[in-house]
């Protein structure tokens, strides 16, 4: 049986996600338990599969989370997902974390408001955060404005925008670092489980058929600090 699209998504940022995306609709496992995701993670891929009656060398693309996210954890994933590619000569999208947070938020309407900005924050160690700039992107679902970095949240220099941005994370919420002035803007949480598979899925899917592929040789975690000194 041929299909015309065919997509697995893979994130072990945290825990374990995977979605599959067939022409009959989507499929979503999610484990929470980190540990177990080396263990678990191939034979609930081949159970996906199996189901849908699919070849892994059928598979259109794969799409990743690369990122910024446990280090044992993403690489995890990002074998699994190059092993894939290598072996059966797969393209793959790759998907920040930040990036799917802030695509996570853009959906929070029913319709994304054009260049919309989000100023999107993940915890990372000693009171520093993971810090990025996107605007939604109807072409491409959600696109970065500055590169990410880490930084503490006192140090945030926010850059100057026409509209109130969008907070996206639990360091907006947690009252560590300065008192950001949110008077007209809008803060978010994360979304995670379910919620976040689905969005890799299909955040993916739009940067596949907009053609933002990499290669498995091309394929790297998205760390954001050049020297790491945790885990």
């Amino acid at each position: 049986m041929e299909f015309s699209q065919l997509i697995l998504a893979i994130d072990t940022s945290s825990g374990c996600s995977l979605g599959l995306l067939t022409p009959l609709g989507k499929t979503f496992w999610v484990s929470r338990e980190v540990r177990k995701s080396a263990h678990e993670i191939l034979p609930e891929i081949a159970k996906m599969l199996q189901a849908e009656k699919i070849d892994i060398e059928q598979l259109s693309a794969i799409t990743v989370a690369t990122g910024p996210g446990s280090f044992t954890g993403l690489r995890i994933g990002i074998s699994v997902a190059q092993a894939f590619g290598f072996a059966h000569d797969i393209p793959i999208v790759t998907i920040s974390n930040l990036a799917l947070l802030a695509y996570g938020a853009s959906l929070r309407d029913k319709k994304a408001k054009f260049n919309e900005a989000f100023f999107v924050a993940a915890g990372a160690r000693d009171k520093e955060i993971y810090f990025g700039h996107y605007r939604s992107c109807p072409e491409v679902g959600i696109i970065a404005v500055m590169p990410e970095m880490v930084v503490s949240l006192d140090d945030v220099v926010y850059p100057k925008i026409d509209s109130a941005p969008c907070f996206v994370g639990d360091p907006w919420f947690d009252g560590y670092g300065q008192q950001i002035d949110l008077l007209s803007a809008e803060k978010v949480r994360p979304e995670s489980g379910p919620k976040s598979i689905k969005h890799l899925l299909d955040l993916g899917r739009v940067q596949f058929l907009a053609g933002i592929l990499v290669s498995a040789k091309e394929l790297r975690p998205n760390y954001v600090k050049e020297h790491l000194d945790y885990v």
